[in-house]
């Protein structure tokens, strides 16, 4: 429990793979999911991973007591955000290089255009906040990141 502390994680659950809390970094509540290790592949199928495993732990805090119909998790808009300086500086290079691959990524599963806009400065980690202009739901993300999957 590190709710004592200012503007960070609330809750945090450390796993082997990745670190799941609630967190208030940017002044807000929200589910936050980190990915412990970079797995190969493109940045679009990694970003889709990440989100279906996000958007899972946020179902099951939806639907488990005591926290059961008490939790609005709104999953329209996202804070994606690199955790390694190195593969991911916070540049204009690095927004130009991947902005595009996070909306086409992304886009399919909203069925409706999302905006990608930097959020981090020079010496911060990389990070930007996507707003879809439509909001499923976290029970729909979740059905469509499945017919897609399979």
């Amino acid at each position: 429990d590190y709710i004592h502390g200012l503007r960070g994680p609330g809750v945090l659950l450390i796993a082997h793979g990745a670190q799941i809390g609630v967190d208030d970094s940017d002044g807000r509540w929200g589910l936050a999911y980190r990915r412990k290790r970079d797995e190969p592949g493109p940045i679009g199928e990694k970003l889709l991973d990440a989100l279906g495993r996000a958007l899972a732990v946020a179902h099951l805090a939806q639907q488990t007591a005591p926290l059961a119909g008490e939790l609005p998790i709104g999953a329209g808009e996202l804070w994606v955000r690199i955790h390694t300086r190195l593969l991911g500086p916070s540049t204009s290079a690095t927004y130009e290089a991947l902005r595009g691959e996070i909306a086409m990524a992304l886009e399919p599963l909203y069925g409706a255009p999302v905006g990608v806009t930097q959020q981090s400065e020079p010496g911060e980690l990389f990070g930007v906040r996507v707003r879809a202009s439509s909001e499923p739901g976290v029970e729909e993300l979740l059905a469509r990141l499945a017919r897609s999957a399979g």
